[in-house]
């Protein structure tokens, strides 16, 4: 956006900057993330300017309201929104394994392959948002200052493959209380399948066993 002459940029998250959501919800919902099909960017920019949806939960709360809101889009008509009611509850109820859960997410540097990595080492959605919330809370009461902190407690023996920018990302985004709430939400709204955990031949130390991301490694 341009305003006398200079170009505005908008800092925050792209899911929360309105003119960059479109792309972080189609995001969220393409097939290696929830899934949901036949949701294109042009009709996520009409519910999105409709306030229909401002994250990726609100498309499963909308499925169970009125449909009226959407029918009467220009191109959708009851059908339309009948389907997509339809597709987002299948979603809801069969689940998303928690790779696809955290790959929805949009957190940088996070794709398909490193949302597998953290998937496995978490095992399943409470756990790994357990971790998220820990680090909110802490930096929250803290400051910038705990980044650093939080790299320095991850142990040698978790999964391999992460590396400190992947968990600069994470840690960037457990900062954000608003994106942290969207993930809870989206957590409630949708049933997040378990991850199987690979075994491993170590045992981590107790005394590091609860820290936050304590079962990613960072590889250097």
């Amino acid at each position: 956006e341009k305003e006398s002459g200079r170009v505005l940029r908008c800092s925050a998250p792209q899911l929360l900057c309105p003119p960059r959501a479109v792309g972080a919800l189609t995001h969220a919902f393409s097939r290696p993330g929830l899934d949901v099909t036949g949701l294109s960017e042009a009709r996520l920019q009409q519910l999105i300017e409709e306030g229909l949806i401002q994250v990726s939960a609100d498309l499963f709360h909308i499925a169970k309201e009125d449909l009226e809101p959407i029918a009467s889009l220009p191109g959708w008509g009851e059908k339309s929104s009948e389907k997509l009611a339809m597709v987002a509850k299948d979603v809801a109820s069969r689940g998303v394994p928690l790779s696809r859960f955290i790959y929805s997410l949009g957190i940088r540097h996070i794709g398909t392959h490193t949302s597998k990595l953290i998937a496995a080492a978490y095992g399943n959605a409470d756990a790994f948002l357990a971790d998220i919330d820990k680090v909110s809370q802490v930096a929250q009461a803290e400051g910038e200052a705990e980044q650093e902190h939080f790299r320095a407690l991850i142990l040698d023996d978790g999964v391999k493959g992460i590396g400190p920018v992947m968990i600069d990302s994470l840690i960037l985004f457990s900062r954000n209380e608003a994106l942290v709430q969207a993930a809870k939400n989206l957590r409630q709204a949708i049933k997040v399948l378990d991850e199987p955990k690979p075994k491993t031949g170590s045992t981590a130390s107790s005394s590091l066993t609860n820290l936050p991301f304590s079962e990613l490694t960072v590889v250097f």
